[in-house]
């Protein structure tokens, strides 16, 4: 009787009613074979058998081809083919929807840089070990090392440095030079 307590009612009426050669068991008592159920009834993790895997992975796979090519290139950009995009052009860089800075690239790989309302800063920019690294003239110790990649048209830049994976996209770009005001203008 102590284990009688330790069950269910529901399960404790069917239990008494087998053992009193009563009348059947509930409907939602009985067990059954995964098999003998309706197929809307079915579960999922393989009780139909291994039919219904192979046929979600065919979807699967066919899928991924389909939708494969839409998907945008990640491979980063090499040297000459950021200075072949960049050269002459003036870059607005956003991260989140806000403009971050702005860079100009000149001839020679130099650049002019400005965060977004500072005064520039000029430097030069050079290939390291697959990044591309910025040296700046007010900081020429601490190289800035970025991987360059375009998508869908715009560049997109992750930086690779002591606050790794900040992510900047191309937000406009012209061919105007950056505006920069001198050092203490209107004194």
């Amino acid at each position: 009787m102590k284990v009688l307590a330790l069950v269910p009612p529901l399960w404790r009426r069917a239990i008494d009613r087998r053992q009193s050669g009563g009348r059947r068991t509930p409907k939602r008592c009985r067990r059954r074979d995964a098999d003998s159920r309706p197929p809307s009834r079915r579960g999922w993790r393989g009780e139909v058998g291994p039919a219904r895997f192979e046929v979600m992975q065919r979807i699967f796979w066919f899928l991924l081809a389909l939708f494969l090519p839409a998907l945008p290139a990640l491979a980063e950009m090499s040297a000459e083919q950021f200075e072949a995009y960049v050269t002459g052009q003036t870059l607005t860089y956003a991260d989140g929807g806000v403009v971050y800075g702005v860079e100009e690239y000149l001839p020679g790989r130099r650049v002019r840089w400005a965060f977004n309302g500072d005064r520039c800063k000029d430097g030069h920019w050079y290939e390291a070990g697959g990044q591309i690294c910025f040296i700046y003239d007010d900081n020429p110790d601490a190289p800035q090392c970025w991987l360059f990649s375009e998508q869908a048209g715009r560049l997109s830049a992750v930086f690779t440095g002591s606050a790794q994976g900040r992510q900047l996209f191309e937000a406009v770009r012209r061919a105007e030079p950056l505006l920069c005001l001198g050092p203490e203008v209107g004194v």
